[in-house]
């Protein structure tokens, strides 16, 4: 007895146990989803074995049914609007495209003068180029339509090709596909509403928390290590990889909040965040983000790191020799030989004011007492760090506390209480609202305590306690308030911690300058929350007694190109791009066009500068100066208005022959600049594009398959073996590049194997088409097999919609057809017509205009270079003009964001091409993927350094003239590190554009910087040394690291990718120079002598001097 009650109870524990990983199991989005796409697909192929309902479809056509069916399962409520609406849209245009052809054709063929046979072949053979053509272009430029074509594919392939004999008005495909386009549309509408379902707000919101949750996980990383950031020696921390993994991480999940957001369709969602607010709430997380992510950079600065910045001997031995060995290590035994004979000190050990030869104990004394006042100064600098860092994380966590149930929310339950309330029998405040607390509120001044740092959990739970009573406008003004609270506390520590005496040595100044950068970048973060948390309030606010239903707003603006706005100005070629769309619409979309109360396109062009959105990030001091701007602008267009009416006047007086010389070159440019030349201008660009010439490839692949339906000895050959499936697996597998082509060949290869296979199975357990309830149980076991590779295996994601669509064609119309056609031929049939097409496409990919995915990432990094170089000039520009000039910092600020963006998209789009490049094949070259994959991380390291030093605080108005001189005085040096960095970009994408090698002797940016960091310290020492502001240029200084930290890990990625000239280079020669660098004076005839002669005995493959190239100061 007493075993048997063990035995029960454990088996009762597992079944608990059992119960609640199914529980859990059933709560994710993505097991919902699955269980909806296989109930759709069910129910359609449930449907199919009905005989009444397979002859008022037709022959043929299920297979538009099951595509229909799988293709709106698992989605939410908005996108299967968003979808049924486009592809009936599509299925209408398509619809009217064959009527019009079959019209022409019917037409030809009762004109008696004209052969019936030729005419109807090639009026249909032209009807089906044109339509295979802006299938591509479809495809290529409009990829939210491109799920609704593939969809209506089918129809258009099938009625052009398998035509009737008799010449009259019949088209035979149009009902069929119509009624399956319907029925399948019902069924996944009443699943996705009836069945779980889900909306694109809970998966907005599911997003947005996993944001807030990496901020808040770095809120607590900064929490435990920023005391020892100020303390410790720069270079010498073990964690940096940790600091790095959150950085990177937080730059994922805002990449994953951007893309829901951007390719999230309209809806009407209840009680939440419309689709239009979730970009203005992206943007603003986005930023809040992105001075996360930097503010995670001064806790990445390893030992590597630091000896770049100083050390050319160690900058040689990690970046100089790719190949290193014995030879490397006999050079380097040099080092030691160095230090032990210079005169001098290394950099690290030297004061940057060398002080006197004699030192008294006086002196010595003041040394003692200044450095232990500047560490007490750095001590009490940190207390209102950490305080400001708690109110962050307190703030995070009541956020995620009241977005919990929003995530895990039913959207009928919504509507049911939203319908209570309104017959005012249901008032009771919803909790986990995210703009009210269900506890009440508070007042703003019983919140924050004095201190916030104190290790004392009494604080931190009443804090919290407070601010989860406070409403998102009340925590904006506490962000606020407590900002400028910290920012004179902390003024107050720099006075201590400056002046930057002579004392100092580097490393000492270098560990002060990073700290004031990290005070200033958290003053940014502060302004970043306030500004998020009243986008949220201002959102929050105009739903009226949250009981507002937002309906959908399904514009042709927002089907065809997936963007809010309106506005499709693009500065040069930035403009959003087609693959990556989401992302790029996230980026793209237009703050100001996305409240529906906003201002007309043509207001905001009118509006003056001083009324810019963006003004309220600056202060209200700057209207003078910006009156004064204006005046000074617009008194310097008069003059030159009147100094262009004077040049005129002058130039009327000019000689004869002068004048007739002018009117001919005018001739000529008129003749170049003709509108017509202007457009075939556009036309050739057009057609040069890759999209382009992808959509013409497609047209003439499809064409060469499609040929044999025309000629009328090959017509009964291509209709008895169903040659139509190869016209679809073209359309499904040609891609624009090889390596995708190869890529989703291999990928239908698997689909069809096991779907044809299967369908056989499925036809012989039929008992040939005699039986239904055996194939019906076989369709659910597949159906639940290919959705499980679809939702949860990630290599095989792409193999379940070709198992679907295969199985469909293979099963169906032999059921269908159960008297005329065999299924186990028509499977093995359709197996290998696929298999010819999918060999047919690549052939066609390879050798006809190929386009390699190694040539389109190549291309894409060298874009990224660019971006880099017009992001550090745009930044130069905004600092330049931020004490005199805030008209022009505004606008540089606007370019740069916008370059920022596109960089997010183009390196993400750069990590999705690695996979295809690394497959695609070739005789030329072995694709380095290492390589590629680590010139990638370097492009974000250096973006995120670049945004280090992206400040958009309010400008100062204390010591506005002492900032204007000290920008005045050290803008030389300036441009001359930005100048460096461009040339330096331009000649890596240059080579990576073209693929030449690298040059043998590249700009180097590091001399540069150590001349800035001379001319700066006296500057910091003389100017700037008892405000807030020196945070300011301390975060000036700083973000100048990325261009010298990086500099090596660039050039040895786009080495390894081109080569370089240094490879052609006598070893000889290489080893000269290795001596001249690192070898003292005297030594180097001798050693050289005796290293070529070692080097005659060695192997040719095993040559030491295939070196990076030489940096020319």
């Amino acid at each position: 007895m007493r075993w048997s009650l063990r035995g029960f109870i454990c088996k009762a524990k597992d079944i608990k146990r059992w119960y609640g990983w199914t529980y859990t199991w059933l709560q994710q989005q993505r097991s919902q989803n699955y269980i909806k796409a296989v109930l759709s697909c069910t129910i359609a192929s449930m449907l199919m074995f009905v005989e009444a309902f397979r002859v008022r479809i037709g022959t043929l056509y299920f297979q538009v049914l099951i595509t229909t069916a799988m293709a709106h399962g698992g989605m939410t409520v908005g996108a299967n609007l968003e979808l049924q609406l486009q592809q009936i849209f599509i299925c209408v245009l398509v619809s009217a495209y064959i009527l019009v052809i079959e019209a022409i054709v019917y037409g030809l063929g009762q004109n008696p003068h004209v052969n019936h046979d030729v005419a109807a072949m090639l009026t249909r053979a032209v009807g089906l180029g044109i339509y295979c053509f802006m299938l591509a272009i479809v495809y290529s430029y409009t990829p939210r339509l491109s799920l609704p074509m593939k969809i209506n594919t089918a129809s258009a392939l099938l009625a052009l090709t398998s035509y009737p004999e008799l010449f009259k008005y019949e088209v035979r495909p149009l009902p069929g596909i119509v009624y399956a386009q319907l029925v399948g549309a019902g069924i996944s509408t009443c699943v996705n509403i009836f069945v779980m379902p889900s909306t694109s707000s809970r998966r907005l919101v599911g997003a947005l928390r996993g944001l807030l949750k990496e901020m808040h996980e770095c809120c607590v990383y900064f929490d435990q290590m920023v005391p020892a950031l100020g303390l410790e020696a720069l270079g010498r921390r073990l964690d940096s990889e940790k600091a790095r993994e959150r950085r990177v991480s937080l730059r994922r999940a805002a990449e994953l909040f951007g893309r829901v957001v951007g390719g999230s369709r309209y809806e009407t969602t209840i009680e939440r965040f419309s689709q239009v607010d979730y970009h203005r709430i992206f943007l603003r997380a986005n930023k809040l983000a992105s001075v996360f992510g930097t503010m995670c950079l001064p806790f990445e600065i390893d030992e590597r790191f630091h000896q770049h910045l100083d050390d050319p001997v160690m900058k040689m031995q990690h970046g100089t020799m790719t190949n290193p060995n014995s030879s490397m290590a006999s050079l380097l035994s040099y080092k030691s030989e160095r230090h032990a004979n210079r005169s001098t000190p290394a950099f690290e050990e030297t004061p940057l004011h060398m002080p006197e030869a004699g030192r008294t104990i006086a002196e010595l004394a003041e040394r003692h007492r200044r450095q232990e006042m500047s560490r007490q100064g750095v001590v009490s600098a940190l207390l209102p760090v950490r305080a400001q860092i708690a109110l962050h994380q307190q703030i995070l966590d009541v956020l995620l506390e009241r977005t919990e149930r929003v995530e895990r929310s039913s959207p009928t339950r919504s509507l049911f209480e939203m319908v209570l309330r309104a017959v005012k029998s249901y008032t009771r405040e919803l909790p986990g609202d995210i703009g009210h607390s269900a506890h009440g509120q508070t007042q703003l001044d019983e919140v924050i305590p004095e201190s916030l740092v104190r290790e004392n959990p009494e604080i931190a739970s009443a804090l919290h306690d407070g601010i989860a009573r406070m409403s998102l406008e009340q925590m904006a003004e506490a962000v606020s308030l407590h900002a400028l609270k910290y920012e004179k506390e902390v003024t107050e520590c720099i006075k201590v911690i400056a002046p930057y005496s002579s004392q100092e040595d580097a490393r000492t100044h270098e560990r002060h300058v990073v700290l004031l950068s990290f005070i200033g970048a958290l003053r940014e973060n502060a302004a970043c929350m306030a500004r998020m948390l009243m986008t949220l309030h201002r959102i929050d606010m105009r739903r009226e007694d949250r009981v507002r239903i937002w309906f959908p707003k399904l514009s042709w603006n927002w089907l065809y190109r997936g963007r809010v706005d309106e506005d499709d100005e693009e500065e040069d070629s930035l403009g959003a791009d087609a693959e990556n769309w989401d992302l790029a619409n996230a980026f793209g979309t237009d703050v100001d066009s996305l409240d529906g109360h906003s201002e007309t396109g043509e207001r905001r062009k009118s509006r003056m500068p001083s009324e810019s959105p963006e003004s309220s990030e600056f202060s209200s001091s700057e209207s003078e100066s910006e009156l004064e701007i204006n005046m000074q602008l617009q008194s310097r267009t008069g003059s030159s208005s009147s100094s262009s009416i004077t040049s005129g006047s002058a130039s009327s007086t000019r000689p004869a022959a002068q004048g007739q010389q002018e009117a001919e070159v005018g001739a000529i440019y008129k003749t170049i600049d003709h509108p017509l030349a202007r457009t075939a201008r556009v036309f050739l660009d057009w057609l040069g594009r890759p999209k382009t010439r992808y959509a013409i490839k497609f047209t003439v692949s499809m064409m060469a398959w499609a040929i044999w339906a025309f000629i009328h000895w090959s017509r009964r050959f291509f209709i008895r073996n169903n040659a139509s499936w190869g016209l679809s697996c073209i359309a499904a597998v040609l891609g624009v590049t090889i390596g995708s082509t190869l890529r989703a060949g291999l990928s239908r290869v698997l689909g069809v194997t096991l779907s044809g296979a299967w369908g056989i199975v499925v036809w012989r357990s039929s008992n040939r088409g005699y039986r239904t309830i055996l194939p019906c149980v076989l369709c659910i076991l597949y159906f639940v097999a290919s959705f499980y590779m679809s939702f949860f295996t990630r290599r095989l994601a792409s193999v379940s919609p070709v198992m679907v669509i295969s199985f469909a064609s293979v099963l169906f119309s032999a059921y269908v057809d159960a008297n005329r056609n065999e299924g186990t031929a028509l499977g093995w049939k359709h197996v290998s017509v696929n298999i010819v097409a999918i060999v047919f496409a690549f052939f066609v990919s390879a050798l006809f205009m190929p386009y390699k995915a190694r040539t389109a990432l190549r291309r894409r990094l060298a874009e990224t270079l660019r971006l880099n170089s017009l992001i550090t000039q745009s930044i130069n520009h905004m600092h330049a003009a931020r004490a005199e000039f805030p008209l022009v910092r505004r606008k540089e600020y606007r370019r740069a964001v916008a370059f920022v963006g596109r960089s997010r998209v183009l390196l993400a789009k750069c990590r999705q091409l690695v996979d295809p490049a690394e497959h695609e094949p070739s005789v030329h070259e072995r694709f380095q993927t290492a390589a590629h994959t680590r010139l990638i991380d370097a492009l974000e390291l250096q973006l995120e350094w670049l945004l280090y030093s992206f400040f958009s605080h309010a400008t100062p108005t204390e010591n506005r003239q002492a900032l204007a001189m000290t920008i005045r005085r050290a803008m030389a040096m300036r441009e001359d590190i930005v100048g460096a960095k461009s040339a330096f970009n331009s000649m890596l994408a240059s080579a990576l554009y073209s693929r030449l090698r690298l040059p043998a002797y590249l700009p180097d940016i590091g001399t540069a910087r150590h001349e800035f960091a001379r001319r700066l310290h006296p500057l910091l020492h003389d100017t700037y040394t008892h405000s807030f502001e020196v945070t300011y240029l301390s975060r000036w200084h700083v973000g100048l690291w990325h261009v010298i930290g990086t500099q090596t890990d660039l050039v040895m990625s786009v080495r390894a990718i081109v080569g370089a000239e240094t490879d052609r280079w006598p070893e000889e020669v290489g080893f000269m120079l290795d001596s001249l660098e690192m070898a003292p004076p005297g030594q180097v005839s001798k050693r050289l002598g005796h290293h070529g002669h070692e080097q005659q005995r060695q192997d040719a493959s095993s040559r030491w001097f295939s070196r990076l190239p030489k940096y020319a100061a």
